[in-house]
C-alpha cells in the first residue's frame, strides 16, 4: 500500500484561494452596501451586465420577445 502524505488544508492552494476570494467578496460587498446600497447579488449582476457586449445591452430584451 502506498504511503500518502496527510493533507494540510491551510497549505492546500485551492482552499487558500477560496478563502481569499470569500474575503475579497465580503470586503467588496461591505463597500458597495455602504456606498450604493447594493447587496452581493446586485453587484455581481451589475458586474456581469457591465461585461455584456454593447449591442446586447441595447437590444431591450429582444432575445425574450420584448424588443
Amino acid at each position: 500500500m502506498a504511503d500518502h502524505a496527510q493533507l494540510v488544508l491551510e497549505r492546500f492552494l485551492p482552499y487558500r484561494l477560496s478563502v481569499l476570494t470569500n474575503r475579497l467578496s465580503g470586503a467588496i460587498a461591505r463597500e458597495y452596501s455602504q456606498r450604493f446600497d447594493l447587496g452581493v447579488t446586485e453587484w455581481r449582476v451589475m458586474a456581469i451586465l457591465g461585461r455584456t457586449p454593447e449591442p446586447l445591452r441595447q437590444s431591450g430584451g429582444a432575445a425574450h420577445g420584448h424588443g
